[in-house]
């Protein structure tokens, strides 16, 4: 910031980071008889994203609003949470300011397995010893502060990479 009462490009400053300065993850289980149950979690704390470009500015791609954009300023709602929607590309609507600059720390339940073994005995005349039933979820929940439907794990910019899929997984363990 110079101090000279001008707002211009030298009063340009660079704000937040991209890099993750905490990454974490725990895993815990447990089991009663013959129910088993593990859940790992895992995410990341101190991590700063920008959105641009369609992430971020409606109309700046084929005329593409995000479901969160939707509340934007007008005369009539001057308490909006998003600037006003405009197309020309050289409005300050276009700038990256820190309005765009989210908070991309992220707790996840990266993944959660419930299984079940059957008594040996059930399956012993079949030369089975161990029958187990289980259920997996994978990238089930995030826990973060990003607009609706962006993955925290994405990054800088614009709406190019896919998020991370969540998966379920029906599975039998069998040994013999």
């Amino acid at each position: 910031i110079t101090g000279d009462s001008v707002v211009n490009a030298d009063d340009r400053m660079v704000i937040g980071n991209p890099i993750p300065r905490l990454t974490y993850g725990l895993m815990l289980s447990a089991s009663y008889k013959n129910i088993d149950l593990s859940v790992f979690l895992q995410g990341v704390g101190k991590r700063d994203v920008i959105l641009t470009n369609e992430a971020a500015w409606a109309l700046y791609n084929n005329n593409n609003i995000q479901q969160w954009q939707l509340d934007y300023w007008t005369p009539e709602n001057t308490d909006a949470k998003n600037p006003r929607i405009i197309s020309a590309s050289t409005h300050n609507n276009f700038q990256n300011t820190d309005f765009w600059v989210y908070n991309a720390g992220y707790l996840r339940i990266k993944t959660l397995q419930l299984g079940y073994t059957f008594p040996e005995k059930l399956f012993h005349k079949a030369g089975i010893s161990k029958f187990r039933l289980y259920a997996t979820a994978d990238n089930l929940l995030t826990f973060d502060k990003m607009p609706p439907g962006w993955d925290p794990e994405r990054p800088n910019g614009d709406s190019g990479p896919y998020p991370i899929a969540r998966t379920y997984i029906l599975g039998v363990t069998l040994s013999f």
